[in-house]
């Protein structure tokens, strides 16, 4: 028993509140918790990597191809507008034709 009293009068300080932690059973919450904080970090670190991505790649082909769907919208409203126009004339072509005879 004498020789484990001056083992432990002999520790470091932080040898002595890790072995007061270890009896207590802090030791595992304390090593759970620095578990939890290093996997917080690396999902932190994907989080990022994610934004980045969405920021650099993902926002501007979003936009072009809102761009684009503009434009063929367009191009369909103009498209449908001129196919209606060609069939009157074709009409009035008609008309026209049956009127001279």
């Amino acid at each position: 028993m004498q020789g484990r009293i001056t083992k432990v009068l002999n520790m470091k300080p932080m040898e002595i509140l890790g072995m007061i932690e270890e009896a207590a059973g802090t030791r595992m919450f304390e090593l759970r918790k620095q578990q939890a904080i290093k996997t917080i970090e690396k999902k932190e670190v994907k989080l990022d990597e994610i934004k980045r991505l969405i920021e650099e790649d993902i926002l501007p082909r979003f936009e072009k191809l809102g761009a684009e769907r503009s434009q063929y919208l367009e191009y369909t409203k103009l498209s449908t507008g001129a196919a209606g126009l060609a069939r009157f004339c074709q009409a009035w072509a008609l008309y026209d034709a049956c009127q001279a005879l």
